[in-house]
């Protein structure tokens, strides 16, 4: 997994996890609904204290929580098949319907894909990240978080192979949503693995965040750019080795788009630019999420495949700064 700037507060840096999955509680008595699904498939829970929640996201209530081994009837799933409607029973008698994280059920008894169940445009965020040809960028993470007034929701969605992501929340909790990048996972098609440490290449982001009115009511695209040549060196501390966890980020003068990463073990990098101006700032960032900021460098680039000088950065101008 590659995390974006946004994920490297001290908070932050830690991997973004999935849906919460406290330990398991009485699920609440909810009366047995009357309509009975064309489509039920036995499916059983693999993780303890899963929750069901009344619609597909963890922005949703929950209704109760059930434990491993619990058999739940699979009516139904979200276009990307990530969440999974349900009818579960109540340890007092009767049934409650509702959703379940696909990845901890076991799925092996499905003979064929669940009927899709369309989501209302009124409670979906959805939209697509693509290059600036129009190509499609899959396993791209994208989240949303929207202020309630009992406080802050976020959710996430995971684009497919058309570049395509889908985000649910109830409707009218919010009037608008903050969007962005937050991630790319290794598999994508603009990650691969560099000296062992799996990297975005030959792309960067040109358009990563966005706030929407609610609900949603055009199209959205998050972009990102083919590089033309490559900026690589290496953060060093005053004994010549590498500095880990430090940001290196490029600015692009005309228009602000940044192409980044954090260093890995052995403190080299390797960012793609394309043309035009460069300031280039190595972040390092306090216990509290504070940036300190080392030296500005500037590069030009004006023709596709022009060569950098490689850069060095001392470890110790970021802390003087």
């Amino acid at each position: 997994m590659i995390y974006t700037a946004a994920a490297m507060t001290a908070e932050a840096a830690q991997p973004t996890p999935e849906p919460v999955t406290p330990q398991p509680e009485e699920a609440t008595e909810t009366p047995a609904p009357t309509e009975t699904p064309a489509h039920m498939t036995p499916v059983s829970v693999e993780l303890n204290g899963l929750i069901l929640r009344s619609g597909p996201g963890t922005m949703f209530n929950q209704v109760a929580t059930f434990a491993t081994g619990t058999q739940v009837m699979a009516m139904g799933m979200v276009t990307d098949g990530t969440w999974i409607q349900v009818r579960a029973p109540l340890s007092g008698g009767g049934t409650v319907d509702g959703w379940m994280f696909a990845q901890y059920l076991d799925l092996s008894n499905l003979d064929e894909a669940l009927p899709i169940v369309e989501m209302s445009p009124q409670n979906t965020l959805s939209g697509v990240v693509q290059d600036l040809d129009g190509n499609p960028i899959h396993d791209v993470r994208v989240a949303a978080v929207l202020e309630t007034e009992d406080g802050e929701l976020r959710d996430e969605s995971t684009t497919n192979h058309q570049g395509q992501f889908q985000i649910y929340y109830p409707i009218g909790i919010a009037d608008t949503a903050n969007l962005e990048i937050v991630a790319v996972n290794c598999n994508s098609n603009i990650a691969e693995y560099v000296n062992e440490s799996c990297q975005v290449v030959d792309y960067f982001p040109t358009h990563w965040q966005e706030t929407l009115s609610l609900p949603q009511t055009g199209a959205l695209a998050f972009t990102y750019e083919k590089a033309v040549t490559y900026l690589e060196g290496k953060v060093v501390y005053q004994d010549g080795n590498g500095a880990s966890e430090i940001l290196v980020r490029a600015t692009r003068q005309s228009d602000g788009v940044q192409s980044e990463q954090v260093t890995p073990v052995g403190g080299a990098f390797r960012l793609p630019l394309g043309l035009g101006t460069w300031d280039v700032v190595a972040v390092r960032f306090h216990s509290d999420g504070t940036p300190l900021l080392g030296e500005t460098r500037v590069f030009e680039v004006g023709t596709v495949g022009e060569p950098l000088e490689p850069l060095t950065i001392p470890y110790i101008e970021i802390i003087e700064r």
